[in-house]
């Protein structure tokens, strides 16, 4: 293709690069048949695409990465520009050759190389500096910690879509599991009701990822089988499942449903670097949830995201949140962590979910049986799905 050649604002589906050439195009002819009105030259559109790309995306060589797959330079384009084929060829092949000239070789644009988004789908950074502060510097919500949430957190509803903040409608059903050591001791869970299988009593509470000692939450899955395998049983395992019901619409923050940033926004637009930015701190909080942690630094290592928790409960006012689970692969497996909003007394305590926004339904409390346990590795997670069924169907 001849360094004179041109695209024009039909060549794309991308918003910010249609606009950008309806701005800055003159009114010569497209080089590849297309109708738009107005053409900038390739060379001037392509530097625009690759400059972006140079900053938000990092090649992966295929053949020393085995588990970490990205896409074919042109492939990319295909999906971030709308481009066909054709253009989306030319274009790679152009900053191939300038970047030869600028360094000697195509080490970023080569053709054995493939792309991907840096994880976790943008940039992780501002999560590690507030780690760091609330870890070793100043211990929970002091002002700078604040501001760096208060920035990320501003116009929630409207972040990402829309998609950030969402509601679990009244009558929503979600669910516990505990594990009975054997049946006699699931079915006598199961007997005792709320008392056993619902959040615990703010004295028996312990740390966790949102919550530290004292504060009892209430901890949860939005399908049985996930809160089945949150409790990690083995195989023969005896598991007690309850289900609660949402008493109105409950707020939450839905970290499962915020998109990756080039599907909000423009990779090529002056905002993606913050939008990524913001997505990528969330992103980084949600896999922090689901990481393990060395026995005896639970009070250090849980403290990020019991601050986090804490704001989402306290200054945003919302419900809970809800993430993805970490044992098991499968698109749409989701737990949820709710806050209480009524105090009670310590004597009250066993109706504790009077401090959730939920009821729970007597009756329909299952005993399962985990007959199978299969496990799949990427990387540096393993997901276990576990098989279950109930007990009449299972051998003793």
């Amino acid at each position: 293709m001849a360094m004179t050649a041109t695209l024009c604002s039909s060549c794309f589906r991308d918003p910010f690069l249609k606009a950008f050439i309806d701005e800055k195009g003159t009114d010569d002819s497209c080089s590849f048949g297309c109708t738009g009105s107005k053409a900038l030259p390739l060379t001037m559109i392509a530097d625009v695409i690759g400059d972006a790309l140079s900053k938000h995306y990092s090649p992966v060589d295929t053949s020393h990465d085995e588990i970490e797959v990205g896409e074919d330079p042109v492939d990319l384009l295909l999906r971030l520009t709308g481009l066909e084929h054709p253009q989306a060829k030319a274009v790679v092949e152009y900053l191939r050759n300038r970047e030869i000239r600028t360094h000697g070789s195509d080490q970023f644009f080569g053709s054995d190389l493939t792309f991907r988004t840096p994880w976790p789908f943008g940039q992780e950074n501002r999560w590690q500096d507030f780690k760091q502060r609330v870890k070793f510097e100043a211990r929970f919500l002091d002002p700078a910690a604040k501001y760096i949430l208060d920035e990320l957190s501003r116009d929630l509803p409207d972040f990402a879509r829309g998609v950030a903040v969402s509601a679990l409608p009244a009558g929503t059903r979600v669910y516990r599991a505990r594990i009975g050591q054997t049946s006699e001791d699931a079915t006598r869970i199961i007997e005792a009701g709320l008392p056993e299988l619902g959040p615990p009593t703010t004295s028996q509470a312990h740390p966790g990822r949102m919550n530290a000692a004292g504060i009892s939450v209430f901890y949860g899955a939005i399908e049985p089988d996930v809160a089945i395998a949150e409790v990690k049983p083995w195989v023969g395992a005896w598991v007690a499942v309850a289900t609660f019901e949402a008493t109105r619409d409950v707020r939450v923050l839905d970290l499962a449903r915020i998109p990756s940033a080039d599907q909000c926004e423009s990779v090529f637009a002056p905002g993606f670097a913050a939008l990524s930015q913001r997505i990528g701190f969330f992103r980084s909080f949600e896999y922090e949830i689901a990481e393990a942690v060395q026995p005896g630094q639970e009070l250090i290592e849980y403290v990020p995201t019991q601050v986090v928790a804490e704001y989402v409960a306290r200054t945003l006012e919302l419900d809970g949140i809800i993430y993805r689970s970490a044992q098991t692969d499968e698109v749409g497996k989701r737990n949820v962590v709710l806050f209480p909003r009524n105090q009670v007394t310590e004597s009250e305590d066993t109706t504790a979910v009077l401090r959730f926004p939920l009821k729970f339904v007597d009756g329909l409390s299952e005993l399962r049986r985990v007959t199978g346990i299969s496990v799949r590795s990427a990387g540096e997670i393993i997901w276990s799905r576990y098989v279950d069924l109930p007990p009449q169907d299972s051998e003793e």
